[in-house]
């Protein structure tokens, strides 16, 4: 990382999963809230090396699926 704009956008990525862990764990009605899991759990090691988490995120474009439940709840 050789450029100001590279930090920026490292900063917005730790937001977004500081965000999606945040919805996530957030019960709202009857609903359960899922267990924590780490980040990109299914596709990465326990551990993952920063090469590993480049190829996922920068070079595959993986992006974790929108839980269903997501979709069908309403804010009242």
């Amino acid at each position: 990382m050789n450029c100001f704009d590279d930090f920026k956008r490292v900063d917005i990525y730790a937001f977004g999963l500081v965000l999606w862990e945040m919805c996530r764990r957030t019960v709202n009605g009857e609903e359960k809230c899922e267990e924590y899991q780490p980040p990109f759990y299914d596709v990465v090691g326990s551990d993952p090396s920063f090469e590993e988490m480049k190829k996922v995120v920068c070079t595959d474009g993986y992006r974790p699926d929108v839980p269903e439940r997501w979709a069908n709840n309403h804010v009242r």
